[in-house]
Protein backbone atom coordinates (compact mmCIF):
# COMPACT_ATOMS: atom_id res chain seq x y z
CA UNK A 1 0.00 0.00 0.00
CA UNK A 2 1.40 3.68 -0.99
CA UNK A 3 1.47 6.16 1.35
CA UNK A 4 -1.40 9.11 0.69
CA UNK A 5 -0.12 13.34 0.82
CA UNK A 6 -3.20 13.69 2.18
CA UNK A 7 -5.94 12.42 4.59
CA UNK A 8 -9.32 13.71 5.73
CA UNK A 9 -10.68 14.25 9.51
CA UNK A 10 -12.64 11.41 8.68
CA UNK A 11 -9.36 9.25 7.68
CA UNK A 12 -7.89 10.47 10.84
CA UNK A 13 -10.66 10.03 13.17
CA UNK A 14 -10.65 6.44 11.89
CA UNK A 15 -7.22 5.53 12.19
CA UNK A 16 -6.91 6.41 15.59
CA UNK A 17 -10.31 5.62 16.86
CA UNK A 18 -11.76 8.80 18.08
CA UNK A 19 -14.66 11.29 16.56
CA UNK A 20 -14.40 13.14 13.48
CA UNK A 21 -15.37 16.55 15.13
CA UNK A 22 -12.47 15.70 17.90
CA UNK A 23 -10.22 16.10 14.92
CA UNK A 24 -11.99 18.87 13.29
CA UNK A 25 -11.10 20.70 16.72
CA UNK A 26 -7.74 20.03 16.78
CA UNK A 27 -7.32 21.91 13.49
CA UNK A 28 -9.48 24.41 14.93
CA UNK A 29 -7.61 24.83 17.78
CA UNK A 30 -3.94 25.09 15.49
CA UNK A 31 -2.85 21.96 16.78
CA UNK A 32 -3.13 20.18 12.80
CA UNK A 33 -2.03 22.68 10.22
CA UNK A 34 -5.19 22.42 7.64
CA UNK A 35 -5.84 23.17 4.06
CA UNK A 36 -8.77 22.71 1.85
CA UNK A 37 -9.47 21.54 -1.35
CA UNK A 38 -11.46 23.47 -3.74
CA UNK A 39 -14.12 22.35 -2.60
CA UNK A 40 -13.66 23.55 0.76
CA UNK A 41 -13.38 20.39 2.37
CA UNK A 42 -10.46 19.79 4.94
CA UNK A 43 -7.14 18.17 4.13
CA UNK A 44 -3.91 17.22 6.63
CA UNK A 45 -0.50 16.41 5.07
CA UNK A 46 0.42 13.08 6.47
CA UNK A 47 4.53 13.85 8.09
CA UNK A 48 2.31 16.74 9.70
CA UNK A 49 -0.26 14.22 11.22
CA UNK A 50 2.43 11.59 11.76
CA UNK A 51 4.20 14.35 13.73
CA UNK A 52 1.09 15.26 15.64
CA UNK A 53 0.67 11.43 16.40
CA UNK A 54 4.13 10.68 17.47
CA UNK A 55 4.44 13.76 19.58
CA UNK A 56 1.23 12.44 21.63
CA UNK A 57 1.81 9.14 21.64
CA UNK A 58 -1.43 8.59 20.10
CA UNK A 59 -2.68 4.55 19.43
CA UNK A 60 -3.13 3.35 15.80
CA UNK A 61 -6.23 1.49 15.60
CA UNK A 62 -6.79 1.06 11.79
CA UNK A 63 -3.28 2.32 10.34
CA UNK A 64 -4.60 1.04 6.75
CA UNK A 65 -6.26 4.42 6.36
CA UNK A 66 -3.01 6.34 6.88
CA UNK A 67 -1.28 3.79 4.02
CA UNK A 68 0.76 1.85 6.47
CA UNK A 69 0.93 -1.65 7.36
CA UNK A 70 -1.77 -3.15 8.60
CA UNK A 71 -0.53 -4.61 12.01
CA UNK A 72 1.52 -1.94 12.98
CA UNK A 73 1.33 -0.70 16.27
CA UNK A 74 1.46 -3.93 17.91
CA UNK A 75 4.94 -4.88 17.34
CA UNK A 76 7.49 -4.66 19.80
CA UNK A 77 9.44 -1.31 20.08
CA UNK A 78 12.74 -1.98 22.13
CA UNK A 79 15.68 -1.68 20.31
CA UNK A 80 16.92 -5.11 20.94
CA UNK A 81 14.37 -6.63 19.91
CA UNK A 82 13.80 -4.93 16.98
CA UNK A 83 16.74 -5.54 15.96
CA UNK A 84 16.66 -9.10 16.16
CA UNK A 85 13.41 -9.05 14.25
CA UNK A 86 14.21 -6.72 11.39
CA UNK A 87 18.00 -8.73 11.28
CA UNK A 88 15.76 -12.29 10.61
CA UNK A 89 12.68 -10.29 8.21
CA UNK A 90 15.99 -8.99 6.15
CA UNK A 91 17.39 -12.05 5.35
CA UNK A 92 13.92 -14.19 5.36
CA UNK A 93 13.07 -11.38 2.55
CA UNK A 94 10.08 -10.28 4.10
CA UNK A 95 9.66 -6.58 3.26
CA UNK A 96 6.29 -6.32 4.97
CA UNK A 97 7.36 -7.21 8.21
CA UNK A 98 10.67 -5.08 7.88
CA UNK A 99 8.18 -2.40 6.98
CA UNK A 100 6.13 -2.97 10.01
CA UNK A 101 9.16 -3.00 12.42
CA UNK A 102 10.53 0.28 11.07
CA UNK A 103 7.20 2.13 11.04
CA UNK A 104 6.04 0.96 14.36
CA UNK A 105 9.48 2.76 15.98
CA UNK A 106 8.82 5.60 14.04
CA UNK A 107 5.56 5.89 15.45
CA UNK A 108 6.71 5.43 19.14
CA UNK A 109 8.37 8.36 19.01
CA UNK A 110 12.03 7.03 17.33
CA UNK A 111 13.60 9.06 15.36
CA UNK A 112 15.39 8.84 11.97
CA UNK A 113 18.63 9.21 13.55
CA UNK A 114 17.92 6.65 15.67
CA UNK A 115 16.55 4.34 13.26
CA UNK A 116 19.68 4.96 11.15
CA UNK A 117 21.92 4.81 13.24
CA UNK A 118 21.03 2.49 16.19
CA UNK A 119 19.35 -0.19 14.35
CA UNK A 120 19.90 -0.35 10.66
CA UNK A 121 23.47 -0.02 10.35
CA UNK A 122 23.92 -2.83 12.73
CA UNK A 123 21.50 -4.96 11.07
CA UNK A 124 22.92 -4.39 7.95
CA UNK A 125 26.36 -5.01 9.45
CA UNK A 126 25.80 -7.82 10.21
CA UNK A 127 24.09 -9.66 7.32
CA UNK A 128 27.25 -7.98 5.52
CA UNK A 129 29.50 -9.96 7.96
CA UNK A 130 27.11 -13.34 7.49
CA UNK A 131 27.62 -12.75 3.52
CA UNK A 132 31.42 -12.60 4.04
CA UNK A 133 31.50 -15.43 5.81
CA UNK A 134 29.58 -17.38 3.94
CA UNK A 135 26.33 -18.14 5.91
CA UNK A 136 24.30 -15.83 3.47
CA UNK A 137 24.35 -15.93 -0.35
CA UNK A 138 24.87 -12.51 -2.32
CA UNK A 139 21.43 -12.11 -3.09
CA UNK A 140 20.18 -12.04 0.45
CA UNK A 141 22.42 -9.69 1.46
CA UNK A 142 21.62 -7.54 -1.76
CA UNK A 143 17.62 -8.32 -1.62
CA UNK A 144 18.10 -6.89 1.82
CA UNK A 145 19.93 -3.61 0.85
CA UNK A 146 17.23 -3.47 -1.71
CA UNK A 147 14.33 -3.71 1.45
CA UNK A 148 16.00 -0.99 3.23
CA UNK A 149 16.61 1.54 0.78
CA UNK A 150 12.65 1.10 0.03
CA UNK A 151 11.84 1.67 3.12
CA UNK A 152 13.98 4.71 3.66
CA UNK A 153 12.39 6.27 0.50
CA UNK A 154 9.39 5.79 2.13
CA UNK A 155 9.83 6.97 5.43
CA UNK A 156 11.87 10.59 3.82
CA UNK A 157 7.97 11.18 2.39
CA UNK A 158 7.09 11.28 6.30
CA UNK A 159 8.98 14.04 7.14
CA UNK A 160 8.26 17.79 6.92
CA UNK A 161 9.18 19.48 3.91
CA UNK A 162 12.10 22.22 4.63
CA UNK A 163 10.65 25.34 5.66
CA UNK A 164 11.99 28.22 3.30
CA UNK A 165 15.61 29.05 2.58
CA UNK A 166 16.92 26.04 4.54
CA UNK A 167 20.44 25.54 3.96
CA UNK A 168 21.03 22.94 1.28
CA UNK A 169 23.19 20.01 1.12
CA UNK A 170 24.40 17.31 -1.54
CA UNK A 171 26.14 14.18 -1.68
CA UNK A 172 27.01 11.18 -2.84
CA UNK A 173 29.41 7.81 -3.79
CA UNK A 174 32.28 7.58 -5.77
CA UNK A 175 32.69 5.96 -9.31
CA UNK A 176 33.61 2.60 -7.59
CA UNK A 177 31.11 2.99 -4.67
CA UNK A 178 27.69 1.53 -5.47
CA UNK A 179 25.91 1.19 -1.77
CA UNK A 180 23.70 3.40 -1.86
CA UNK A 181 21.94 2.97 1.95
CA UNK A 182 24.62 5.05 3.53
CA UNK A 183 24.17 8.18 1.05
CA UNK A 184 20.48 7.46 1.55
CA UNK A 185 20.80 7.46 5.24
CA UNK A 186 22.75 11.00 5.24
CA UNK A 187 19.82 12.16 2.94
CA UNK A 188 17.26 11.50 5.32
CA UNK A 189 19.45 12.63 8.48
CA UNK A 190 19.78 16.15 7.11
CA UNK A 191 16.53 16.52 5.88
CA UNK A 192 15.22 15.57 9.33
CA UNK A 193 17.74 18.17 11.12
CA UNK A 194 16.19 20.58 8.20
CA UNK A 195 18.75 20.90 5.75
CA UNK A 196 17.33 20.74 2.21
CA UNK A 197 19.02 17.65 1.70
CA UNK A 198 19.66 15.35 -1.66
CA UNK A 199 21.53 12.25 -2.55
CA UNK A 200 23.10 12.85 -5.76
CA UNK A 201 23.15 8.68 -5.85
CA UNK A 202 25.82 6.14 -6.32
CA UNK A 203 28.66 5.57 -8.47
CA UNK A 204 29.40 8.92 -9.54
CA UNK A 205 32.13 9.92 -11.33
CA UNK A 206 34.56 12.11 -9.65
CA UNK A 207 33.95 14.84 -12.70
CA UNK A 208 30.37 15.23 -11.97
CA UNK A 209 30.32 15.51 -8.26
CA UNK A 210 32.66 18.18 -8.67
CA UNK A 211 29.97 19.90 -11.90
CA UNK A 212 27.85 19.26 -9.07
CA UNK A 213 29.58 21.08 -6.24
CA UNK A 214 30.12 24.00 -8.50
CA UNK A 215 26.64 24.22 -10.44
CA UNK A 216 24.57 24.02 -7.21
CA UNK A 217 26.83 25.79 -4.65
CA UNK A 218 25.51 23.70 -1.32
CA UNK A 219 25.72 24.96 2.21
CA UNK A 220 27.25 21.28 2.70
CA UNK A 221 28.61 18.54 0.50
CA UNK A 222 29.15 14.82 1.66
CA UNK A 223 30.71 11.77 0.40
CA UNK A 224 29.74 8.31 1.76
CA UNK A 225 32.92 5.76 1.61
CA UNK A 226 32.03 1.90 1.50
CA UNK A 227 34.20 0.95 -1.44
CA UNK A 228 36.94 2.14 -2.32
CA UNK A 229 37.79 1.34 -5.48
CA UNK A 230 41.96 1.33 -6.52
CA UNK A 231 43.60 3.50 -4.05
CA UNK A 232 45.63 6.20 -6.29
CA UNK A 233 42.31 6.64 -8.77
CA UNK A 234 40.25 7.51 -5.85
CA UNK A 235 42.93 9.85 -3.75
CA UNK A 236 43.45 11.87 -7.55
CA UNK A 237 39.81 11.90 -7.57
CA UNK A 238 38.98 12.61 -4.05
CA UNK A 239 41.86 15.70 -4.30
CA UNK A 240 39.72 17.47 -6.47
CA UNK A 241 36.57 17.06 -5.29
CA UNK A 242 37.99 18.86 -1.72
CA UNK A 243 39.40 21.61 -4.20
CA UNK A 244 36.35 22.35 -5.95
CA UNK A 245 34.79 22.38 -2.53
CA UNK A 246 37.82 24.53 -0.46
CA UNK A 247 37.37 26.87 -3.62
CA UNK A 248 33.50 27.87 -2.92
CA UNK A 249 34.23 27.97 0.98
CA UNK A 250 31.80 24.77 0.90
CA UNK A 251 32.01 22.28 3.89
CA UNK A 252 32.86 19.04 2.76
CA UNK A 253 32.16 16.04 5.46
CA UNK A 254 33.11 12.53 4.70
CA UNK A 255 32.26 9.65 6.41
CA UNK A 256 32.40 5.56 5.73
CA UNK A 257 33.99 1.99 6.50
CA UNK A 258 36.31 1.61 3.71
CA UNK A 259 38.65 5.22 4.80
CA UNK A 260 41.34 3.38 6.93
CA UNK A 261 43.42 5.80 8.98
CA UNK A 262 46.54 6.20 6.49
CA UNK A 263 43.85 6.86 3.44
CA UNK A 264 42.23 9.66 5.49
CA UNK A 265 45.68 11.11 6.63
CA UNK A 266 45.87 11.57 2.86
CA UNK A 267 42.64 13.10 2.58
CA UNK A 268 41.49 16.98 3.12
CA UNK A 269 37.97 17.65 4.28
CA UNK A 270 35.72 19.58 6.88
CA UNK A 271 34.73 16.57 9.15
CA UNK A 272 35.07 13.13 9.39
CA UNK A 273 31.76 11.31 10.93
CA UNK A 274 32.33 7.74 11.77
CA UNK A 275 28.73 7.50 12.76
CA UNK A 276 25.65 9.08 11.55
CA UNK A 277 25.06 10.51 15.11
CA UNK A 278 28.56 12.58 14.37
CA UNK A 279 27.05 13.72 11.11
CA UNK A 280 23.83 15.11 12.68
CA UNK A 281 25.84 16.88 15.52
CA UNK A 282 28.53 18.39 12.84
CA UNK A 283 25.64 19.35 10.66
CA UNK A 284 24.39 21.22 13.86
CA UNK A 285 27.46 23.11 14.76
CA UNK A 286 28.07 24.28 10.94
CA UNK A 287 24.29 25.39 10.67
CA UNK A 288 25.10 27.40 14.21
CA UNK A 289 28.65 28.15 12.72
CA UNK A 290 27.16 29.88 9.49
CA UNK A 291 24.57 31.76 11.53
CA UNK A 292 21.91 29.84 9.04
CA UNK A 293 18.39 30.41 10.65
CA UNK A 294 16.94 28.64 13.51
CA UNK A 295 14.76 26.08 11.97
CA UNK A 296 12.66 23.12 14.05
CA UNK A 297 14.63 19.76 14.78
CA UNK A 298 12.88 16.19 14.64
CA UNK A 299 15.44 15.14 17.93
CA UNK A 300 17.86 16.65 20.40
CA UNK A 301 21.69 16.51 19.58
CA UNK A 302 23.36 13.49 20.75
CA UNK A 303 25.56 13.55 23.82
CA UNK A 304 29.32 13.95 23.13
CA UNK A 305 28.65 16.14 19.58
CA UNK A 306 32.19 16.69 17.87
CA UNK A 307 33.07 20.18 17.45
CA UNK A 308 33.78 20.77 13.49
CA UNK A 309 36.97 22.52 11.75
CA UNK A 310 35.74 24.70 9.07
CA UNK A 311 37.83 25.95 5.75
CA UNK A 312 40.23 28.50 5.69
CA UNK A 313 38.01 31.98 5.23
CA UNK A 314 34.89 30.16 6.51
CA UNK A 315 35.42 31.12 10.65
Amino acid sequence: MSLPEFVSPKQLARAIGVSESSVKRWCDQGLLETGRTAGGHRRLQLPQVLDFLRARQFAVVDPTVLGLPAACGQGERTADRARERLLAALIEGDDLRSRQILFDLYLAGRSILELCDALLTPVLHEIGARWDCGSLAVYQERRACEAVIRVLHELRLLLTEPLPGAPTAIGGTGPDDFYSVPTTMVELILRAGGWRANSLGSGLPFDTLVQAIEHVRPQLFWLSVTHLGPADRFLEGFTRLSNAAAALKIPFVVGGQALSEEIRSRLRFTAFCDTLGHLDATSRALRETLGLAKMSMEHSAPAGARPIALPDGLS
